[in-house]
């Protein structure tokens, strides 16, 4: 957020107002409860999105690379995004969760501030999650109403997440200048089914391509080519773990020219392929259980479709890392 606190006139020392506009964008994705059963047991998960997750009782855990945490009780425990983490199951215990996507920060960034699950101690959160589950069977609630109290709990869930950042991480996060790329992060995101070019996103932020990629990476640690081809996998990511089957399809919906292509930056980013990534995530555990329609798209030229500057592809240098039915409902 870029803000700025001002004075209140005639208000003496102690009045304030802050006036700013918020520039990380969120999506949320899934609001639910189900109860955690023996199908979890040693499910490998690895999402663009963040979890956040209350148990009703112990005998969950998850494991990382480097850690393990046991579910606990009455404490919010939130998995950012990205992270490849296991479930250790003990017992069947009801836990409620929300899922959502922070816009606009690079995978690199979010690996490096937000390494490892972490808690939220925050009794108020927990009981609006709790409450907010506990309406989704109420025939008397009202959906877009629960779909904008859902948005708020997840912005309280991040924002208390920022706040647990210490100094460093938290510049990092928000570095200075970076509100001028606003424009081209929300066109990035609003052009994933279509080729997407570094000129037409400088031109958007009001620069010329070559001081835009220079300002770009001094920002976020990579270049914009990278960060197009990223946000095509995350949301290749977020369809296949939706259920999406047609791997052409994906391709399409995600700007990519073809599956071969998805295949092999998916693979890239991730580790493992389209297809093996669409049974570990969805057959296992926590798919989400219903699969919005994808947008209309149409055949795209095979080089424009991957970002980079006048539409080619960017340097190959990119990074390579490696119960019950639920009731909830999702948010396209």
């Amino acid at each position: 957020m870029v803000a700025e606190l001002l004075a209140v006139p005639d208000s003496g020392a102690s009045g304030r107002r802050l006036r700013g506009a918020a520039e990380t964008s969120l999506r949320l994705l899934l609001v639910g409860a189900e109860e955690v059963s023996e199908r979890w047991q040693s499910a490998t998960i690895q999402t663009s999105f963040w979890r956040v997750y209350l148990a009703d009782g112990p005998g969950v855990a998850l494991t990382w690379a480097g850690g393990r945490m046991a579910y606990p009780v009455d404490d919010l425990i939130c998995i950012p995004g990205w992270l490849r983490f296991r479930f250790q199951w003990r017992r069947r215990v009801m836990h409620r969760y929300i899922h959502f996507e922070p816009l606009g920060w690079p995978r690199e960034l979010v690996e490096s501030c937000f390494s490892a699950p972490f808690l939220i101690r925050d009794g108020g959160l927990a009981r609006a999650l709790r409450r907010l589950t506990g309406r989704l069977l109420d025939a008397g609630a009202w959906p877009p109403a629960l779909q904008h109290a859902a948005h708020g709990l997840a912005c309280r869930c991040l924002a208390a997440a920022i706040e647990g950042l210490g100094a460093a991480p938290r510049a990092r996060l928000f570095p200075a200048g970076h509100g001028r790329f606003a424009a081209a992060l929300a066109l990035v995101e609003e052009a994933l089914h279509r080729p997407l070019a570094v000129d037409e996103l400088a031109a958007t932020a009001g620069m010329r391509p070559q001081p835009f990629i220079r300002a770009f990476r001094r920002t976020y640690r990579t270049t914009p080519g990278r960060f197009i081809i990223e946000r095509r996998v995350a949301r290749a990511c977020r369809l296949l773990t939706e259920g999406q089957t047609d791997l052409p399809a994906v391709a399409r919906a995600c700007g990519f020219p073809n599956r071969h292509y998805l295949s092999r930056m998916f693979s890239r980013a991730m580790g493992v392929g389209p297809a093996a990534y669409r049974t570990g995530q969805a057959a296992r555990a926590l798919a989400i259980p219903t699969a919005p329609a994808m947008e209309p798209t149409r055949p795209l030229p095979s080089r424009r479709a991957m970002g980079g500057r006048n539409g080619r592809p960017p340097d190959r240098a990119a990074s390579t890392r490696p119960g019950n039915p639920p009731r909830g409902w999702t948010v396209a």
